[in-house]
């Protein structure tokens, strides 16, 4: 399948999106900080479950955020796979087949999705490998003081709208080849410790 006739996954069919976005997506231009916020905290606590206190301060840190938002996983995992559940049938419709709760050990798999709204994963801490590669983004992708603690895949993404990835931290590999920023790519400030890949980048 060529990449003109590859059909992406919408968002919302995806489990780590909707896990990201669990008390709702950011709806029109302007962005929603207060539901970002909420939404980042429930993400934040299960990405740095498995994480001892000396990594949860080093992350917390590397992103800007207080400590406690990376702790408490314990507390809400069960609010929180049962609101996924509902949200992701809600969704989708009654007719989606649910596939579970994302798997902590698992790769973050967001490739080949197409994000119709805007993306907002500020100071969003990524415990495992993540692959958007091939994703496209058709609003605008906030990733500022993200932080990536394995390896990050964004080759072949297409940002039709900014990217801003300014103050994110990249512990692994940073895989940019071949993506499309067709407006501004911010990466002012952002850190990069091992190998990063911009080859054939527009």
């Amino acid at each position: 399948m060529t990449d003109e006739t590859r059909k992406l996954t919408p968002a919302n069919e995806n489990p780590w999106y909707v896990l990201m976005t669990l008390y709702g997506e950011q709806e029109g231009d302007e962005i929603d900080w207060d539901l970002h916020d909420q939404n980042r905290k429930v993400w934040n606590a299960w990405s740095c479950q498995d994480l001892d206190d000396d990594e949860r301060a080093k992350v917390a840190a590397s992103s800007g955020i207080d400590i406690a938002e990376t702790q408490g996983w314990d507390d809400i995992a069960a609010g929180v796979q049962e609101r996924h559940k509902a949200e992701m049938l809600a969704r989708n419709g009654d007719d989606f087949e649910y596939r579970g709760f994302p798997d902590k050990q698992s790769i973050i798999k967001l490739s080949e999705i197409a994000f119709s709204n805007t993306v907002v994963l500020e100071k969003a801490i990524f415990t495992q490998a993540t692959r958007f590669n091939r994703a496209t983004f058709t609003h605008a992708a906030d990733f500022s003081g993200a932080t990536f603690t394995h390896a990050a895949d964004f080759s072949g993404a297409t940002f039709t709208h900014a990217a801003d990835f300014s103050g994110a931290t990249f512990t692994q590999d940073a895989d940019f080849s071949g993506a499309t920023f067709t407006q501004d790519a911010d990466f002012s400030g952002a850190t990069f410790t091992h190998a990063a890949y911009f080859g054939n980048a527009t």
